[in-house]
């Protein structure tokens, strides 16, 4: 459980890092400050900002789920479980998901073209 800790720890850091810089650089193209390298950021960190949420927010619902707060003299025999499988399995499916809409379909956001 630790290693969940740790993980939605991260996943949280780098996902409001990269959600404030995405913010930023939206604000910075819709200004025209540096519209070229703004427009190829958007473009790029969807993907890792959708990972970071999905990572963030699967492994916070691991946490509230866990074995510690609802039985504690199970917390230490705790093993991986059909819950953490689970999980992954959503997770995957998610992100996935994700993947298509992003790539498949076709982009609709208004980039000026260059």
């Amino acid at each position: 459980m630790k290693l969940m800790v740790n993980i939605n720890r991260v996943a949280e850091f780098l996902f409001l890092g990269l959600g404030a810089t995405y913010l930023a650089a939206y604000l910075s193209w819709r200004n025209n400050y540096y519209p070229f390298e703004t427009e190829i950021f958007l473009r790029l960190a969807d993907l890792p900002l959708g990972f970071f949420g999905l990572l963030l927010g699967l492994t916070s619902m691991r946490i509230s789920l866990s074995e510690k707060f609802t039985n504690p003299e199970k917390a230490a025999t705790a093993h991986f479980s059909f819950v953490d499988l689970f999980i992954l399995f959503l997770a995957f499916s998610l992100f996935l998901g994700l993947v298509y809409v992003d790539l498949i379909l076709p982009n609709r956001f208004p980039f000026p073209k260059l």
